[in-house]
C-alpha cells in the first residue's frame, strides 16, 4: 500500500473534526487522494458522523487514520468508523478507551479489514477473540474521572 497524500492537523487543540473538509477541499490540489489522515494530539472527544461520511464519500484512497492521543471516552465511537472499509491501520491509544479491556478486541471487530492497530498488527487470534467478542455483545465505555467540585 502505498499512500499518495496526508494530511497532518496533529498536535492542535480541535476539539472536534469539523472544519476539516474545508482545508483538504480549498487548500489541497486532489484531496481526493488522502490516504493518511492524522489528528492525533488534539482534545477530540467524540467521532461525528457526518464526518465520517465526509472521509467516505470524498477521500477514496485514505487507508490510515491517527486518532491517538485525544479524549475519546465511549467504545462506541469506533462504531462510527465502521464505513471505512479501505481503512488498514489505525491508532488509538492514548484516548481513555484504551484503558477498557475490550479496547483492542472491540476495535478489531468493528473495524475486521485492519492490518495494523497502534502500530502493531491485528494476528489472526486477535479477530478470532474479537469475534467472540462481538457475537457476545461485548460493549463499553472507560471510566470517566470524578467531576471537579466546584468552589463555592
Amino acid at each position: 500500500m502505498s499512500v499518495k497524500l496526508s494530511l497532518k492537523p496533529s498536535n492542535n487543540s480541535f476539539s472536534n473534526l469539523a472544519g476539516l473538509d474545508y482545508i483538504w477541499e480549498h487548500f489541497m490540489a486532489e484531496p481526493w487522494n488522502i490516504g493518511w489522515l492524522d489528528v492525533s494530539f488534539n482534545r477530540i472527544t467524540s467521532i461525528d458522523p457526518v464526518f465520517v461520511l465526509q472521509l467516505v464519500c470524498e477521500l477514496h484512497e485514505l487507508r490510515v487514520l491517527y486518532l491517538h492521543g485525544n479524549a475519546i471516552w465511549e467504545l462506541s465511537e469506533v462504531d462510527k468508523l465502521r464505513e471505512l472499509q479501505h481503512l488498514h491501520s489505525i491508532t488509538l491509544h492514548g484516548n481513555a478507551i484504551a484503558g477498557n479491556n475490550k479496547y483492542r478486541k472491540h476495535v478489531i471487530s468493528t473495524l475486521p479489514q485492519l492490518k495494523m492497530m497502534d502500530f502493531s498488527a491485528v494476528t489472526r487470534d486477535e479477530r478470532v477473540l474479537a469475534n467472540v467478542c462481538r457475537d457476545r455483545g461485548g460493549r463499553g465505555e472507560a471510566e470517566k474521572p470524578p467531576a471537579a467540585a466546584s468552589s463555592s
